[in-house]
């Protein structure tokens, strides 16, 4: 007994220094890969013209398997048409854990497929086809003519190629002449007219076949289709070697099928999200590799090399370590809009985020789910569309053996690494050089960028190549910069400016055009596609110099720049205001305009009289004093300012209580100067600044998403699949499918 004891003691401190072993050397060829993944998903999946498209979703951190928490803080959202063309790009926040939300406005286009597509900036060191596209359609779907009547069968050994001797598996996918799934049974046989297997293909045309090919014998299958007798022949053999991989519980089994006996001293590579890429110990054709507990969920790739480095096989499987998530129905009938009846069979918890859809069961169009988004289409690419409907383990399997890896070129990243050309986002920034007029760099100098939306200011120091990277505060879209260099002596002067605005990623559309003639298209993307340096010489300001203390008389140079109450012509006409209260609007944190003005005790006001404006700080405490309003300065009352033509006002300033008893009388609550165009007479003054607008500010900036636990049915009557998808940091990745019906 105490023997028997001593061996399992044995064995188990064996198999411990053995996981020991295997993930040191593992560690010492991985390359780790920082990379995030995303899921989004739009409210409808067919739209008007005129409509909107509601975009949401959740970017994480997917090499991390402590926290799904995302390096970065924007996303991109883009919607493009079906010759790769963008037609919107958006740039987003996020919020602590990552979820985004936005709207796509559809302008008139022509009715077609559409896609949407989004990535962080840590996502596009990768390949563009790693990035999730969500296909949408604009109009009524084309309708097809009659019913297909061809039948297609397309094969994909495990491993990429059959070989003679072993028992292997192949996939089996079925589809009309149109791509759609076909359900049908069909016989494996030989050339003797000899069955081996009966089998019948899922909901979605997949199936997985089992045999052991033998040489000099040659395999078909046959079935019928619509009154057709079909004979399909199964690839030829190859005397090349190919993998066969299993993940059973902690394990990772490969074995390597070589028929010649000539696969020696080959090379096994493993890519997965949360160890990178490495070079697994291969000393024989069965090889296992135990897999940490701690290793997260999500794909294993593993490629098979000769011994002279070139790749002859690869396979993938799905490492799920998420505990289950249930989610069910209490009822599946509903009257239009009532509450959906449901439960949860764990709770989510404040790291989730939830997505709710209801897709028309009449909707043709792959509806992209979390589980699969972010495990399956962000490494693999197929030129079978990823089963959708009522997926079965034959689907998963089958789909696995038709996809390919494509998150990194392999043999390039163990030749020459992973190059990151592109850093997390955690803030905004305006980055670029300022040079001379001679084009000499302005070293050591300093920069100083004024935001006109809210009157911050930010300076940065130039370095030794004149160059500055200035952190911002986030910021909207059409947002305008003011920017003026100063050499390291502290002088302004007329600079160039070169701000550097970033690549972003080639189009890639997988889903456009068929499977038998897909191809990659990566096209430029406008000037985005480029490093663009645009040297910017255009609305120049006056100088401005930042000093510890200003004489009285440079304030009123300098209040074009900086303050917070002054408009001058080139801003109002920039601005476009409408109306004299659209004016007010603009001076909100100062003033209010209210129709319906009552008689002031204070003031000598007509009862007609149907406006007022007020202040909202250093107001007087008599009630309902006024602002004065001074038109070349004449004292107006608010209905002649309501009426004026904003057209003719050259310069408007606001005067706070202290500053207008000196200009105004009885200007208790303050005063609003307007001075006409040509009352003010005023030469232009040259200026040494640029005004600079970023290309990508936020959309959206003050967005926010409306809080609800009720979710209500669609108003349409019909039938609808209803789709949840579940993302949390403690409880993983899920997706739930039910069907319901609206009466």
């Amino acid at each position: 007994m105490q023997r028997q004891q001593y061996y399992h003691l044995m064995t188990r401190i064996l198999g411990l220094f053995i996981l020991f072993l295997l993930l040191g050397i593992s560690e010492a060829f991985a390359q780790v890969l920082p990379s995030e993944k995303l899921f989004f998903m739009s409210d409808k999946v067919r739209y008007e013209q005129g409509d909107t498209v509601w975009v949401e979703g959740r970017v994480m951190r997917s090499d991390n398997n402590t926290t799904l928490i995302p390096y970065g803080r924007y996303v991109y959202v883009e919607l493009a048409d079906e010759r790769d063309t963008v037609l919107v790009r958006q740039k987003l926040v996020c919020d602590s854990i990552g979820n985004f939300i936005t709207r796509v406005p559809i302008d008139y286009w022509l009715p077609g497929h559409y896609y949407l597509r989004a990535y962080s900036k840590v996502m596009a060191n990768f390949a563009p086809e790693t990035l999730p596209i969500f296909p949408i359609q604009i109009g009524d779907e084309m309708e097809t003519d009659g019913r297909p009547s061809d039948l297609e069968c397309d094969f994909y050994p495990e491993g990429g190629h059959l070989v003679n001797g072993y028992p292997q598996n192949i996939g089996v996918k079925f589809a009309n002449e149109s791509g759609n799934p076909v359900q049908l049974t069909y016989r494996l046989m030989t050339s003797k007219g000899d069955t081996l297997a009966t089998q019948t293909t899922s909901i979605n045309g997949w199936q997985v076949l089992r045999f052991t090919p033998l040489e000099g014998v040659r395999y078909h299958l046959e079935t019928d289709y619509l009154g057709e007798h079909y004979t399909l022949l199964l690839p030829d053999r190859e005397q090349g070697p190919t993998l066969q991989t299993t993940v059973h519980r902690n394990r990772l089994i490969c074995k390597v099928l070589d028929p010649e006996g000539k696969f020696k001293r080959g090379k096994l590579y493993i890519y997965h999200q949360s160890l990178g890429l490495l070079m697994l110990p291969y000393k024989k054709k069965d090889f296992v590799m135990l897999l940490n507990d701690g290793l997260s969920s999500g794909l294993i790739s593993i490629f098979l090399a000769n011994n002279k480095g070139e790749f002859v096989s690869q396979a993938s499987k799905l490492l799920n370590r998420y505990q289950p998530m249930g989610f069910r129905l209490l009822k599946k009938e509903y009257q239009p809009e009532e509450v959906l009846e449901s439960q949860w069979v764990h709770a989510p918890d404040s790291t989730s985020s939830v997505f709710v859809r209801f897709i028309p069961k009449t909707n043709r169009f792959y509806v992209p789910r979390a589980s699969v988004m972010c495990q399956y289409d962000s490494d693999l690419i197929s030129d079978e569309t990823f089963p959708t409907c009522d997926m079965k383990e034959i689907d998963m399997e089958g789909w696995l053996y038709s996809a390919r890896f494509k998150r990194i070129n392999v043999p390039e990243a163990l030749d020459m690494g992973i190059l990151y050309t592109k850093d997390k986002e955690v803030v905004m920034e305006m980055q670029g050089y300022a040079k001379t007029k001679r084009g000499k760099k302005l070293r050591n100098g300093s920069l100083v960028a004024f935001r006109e939306s809210d009157q911050q200011v930010y300076d940065v120091k130039l370095d030794e190549q004149g160059r500055f990277d200035m952190f911002l505060d986030d910021f909207g879209t059409d947002e305008t910069f003011f920017v003026q260099a100063y050499n390291k002596k502290g002088k302004a002067g007329i600079y160039e400016y070169e701000f550097y605005n970033d690549t972003l990623p080639g189009m890639y559309n997988w889903n456009r055009v068929n499977k038998k003639e897909r191809e990659r298209f990566t096209v430029e993307i406008g000037d985005m596609a480029v490093k663009n340096f645009g040297i910017n010489k255009m609305n120049y300001l006056p100088e401005v110099v930042v000093k510890a203390q200003t004489r009285k008389k440079q304030l009123k140079s300098t209040k074009q720049f900086y303050s917070t109450r002054y408009l001058d012509t080139e801003q109002l006409e920039r601005r476009g205001f409408t109306s004299f209260r659209h004016l007010v609007e603009y001076f909100h944190a100062y003033l209010y305009w209210m129709e319906g003005g009552t008689v002031d005790r204070e003031e000598v006001m007509e009862s007609s009289e149907r406006y007022a404006l007020y202040t909202r700080r250093g107001a007087s405490t008599l009630e309902s004093a006024q602002v004065k309003i001074l038109l070349d300065g004449t004292l107006i009352t608010p209905d002649q300012a309501a009426y004026l033509d904003m057209n003719t006002i050259g310069a408007v300033e606001y005067l706070s209580p202290a500053e207008a008893v000196a200009v105004v009388p009885f200007a208790i609550s303050g005063a609003l100067l307007l001075d006409t165009k040509r009352h003010l007479g005023i030469d232009e003054v040259a200026s040494k600044g640029i005004v600079y607008v970023p290309p990508m500010g936020l959309s959206n900036l003050n967005m926010r998403k409306m809080d609800g636990d009720e979710i209500k049915v669609p108003s349409i009557p019909g039938k609808y699949t209803l789709l949840i998808d579940l993302i949390s940091q403690s409880q993983g990745i899920h997706s739930f499918e039910h069907d319901i019906l609206v009466e």
